[in-house]
């Protein structure tokens, strides 16, 4: 009976088989039958709790992924950007735990996750120092390759425990996918700002590398993370909305990368993000603007080509 109580308690369904025991108490009194109780549990009780405990392990496991894979992007474009080994580290840091941070902020859960579960932490400055002493083999085809699909399991993840984050403090089906969104993508929009350079988060339109790809960044979080309310608000087993709510958002993402799926955008402009110039392309900038009547322009260009032939000269 100690064993039926036990499983029933876990849930799992329970299969009596009863069973008569003989005995003798003494030569005088006749043979006494007694049940022998015995409690199974089902394969079917079986199955269910090693889902219920392998998909979270599945879960927590791509979370570490993706922290790893934000972490190493965030210090490649800091280390871009000019940063040191210092600022590398703080941006790739960001870049990891950033959403998570504003996600706990909005819904009040403090001290927020990596002050009590500090792994997170130790993993993001670990991989941030690594990656910025192995940038160099970090920017091949194979290792973008590997990037973007950490970055996209990364935001599988990172989109359903946002989403379960709020579901668990009692928000409602429409606050509840914004913060899966917010979870996957903040992190890479506070990288992107520090770092002074147009947010992935804002455009849709692929990059030069996989690993830089902005295509459905941002729609892909937002419909894993949907997909995870429906299930729970439906009241369908946790299992079964992590699992769904994470192959969405990697399926839409994978889907809009292969097919160069872009959002709407004004069509007299062209899609993603202006293209800076330098410092030092003033010039065209003013070439470009209207005709040298002048002859200001045609001055300066002899002059910086006088100055570089000078520059040439004295190596």
């Amino acid at each position: 009976m100690m064993l039926a109580a036990r499983a029933a308690q876990r849930g799992a369904p329970v299969i009596f088989a009863a069973r008569a025991a003989s005995t003798t108490r003494s030569l005088r009194c006749p043979t006494v039958q007694r049940l022998a109780v015995i409690a199974v549990p089902t394969r079917r009780g079986l199955a269910t709790t090693s889902a219920n405990n392998l998909v979270p392990a599945a879960l927590r496991g791509l979370d570490y992924v993706g922290t790893v894979a934000f972490a190493a992007s965030g210090t490649m474009v800091a280390g871009h950007a000019g940063m040191d080994i210092l600022g590398c580290t703080m941006v790739g840091t960001i870049t990891s735990l950033g959403g998570g941070t504003i996600r706990d902020l909005l819904l009040g859960r403090t001290p927020v996750f990596w002050f009590k579960e500090i792994e997170y932490l130790l993993l993001c400055v670990g991989t941030a120092l690594m990656a910025f002493y192995a940038h160099d083999k970090l920017e091949g085809p194979v290792a973008e390759e590997a990037l973007w699909w950490g970055d996209t399991l990364g935001i599988g993840a990172f989109s359903v425990v946002g989403a379960q984050a709020a579901a668990s403090v009692g928000m409602g089906p429409l606050v509840v996918p914004i913060c899966g969104m917010f979870t996957a993508t903040c992190g890479g929009l506070v990288r992107d700002v520090l770092c002074r350079r147009p947010p992935k988060l804002l455009y849709s339109a692929a990059q030069d590398s996989p690993a830089a790809a902005g295509t459905l960044y941002a729609p892909a979080a937002l419909s894993g993370a949907s997909a995870y309310a429906f299930l729970h608000f439906v009241g369908a087993g946790a299992p079964l909305a992590i699992a769904l709510g994470c192959a969405t958002t990697v399926g839409v993402r994978t889907y809009g990368y292969a097919r160069n799926v872009k959002l709407p955008t004004y069509s007299d402009v062209p899609a993603g993000p202006a293209p800076r110039l330098a410092a030092n392309d003033a010039h065209l900038v003013v070439t470009a603007w209207g005709p040298d009547a002048t002859g200001h322009v045609a001055t300066l260009a002899r002059v910086l080509a006088d100055a570089r032939a000078n520059i040439s000269a004295s190596k």
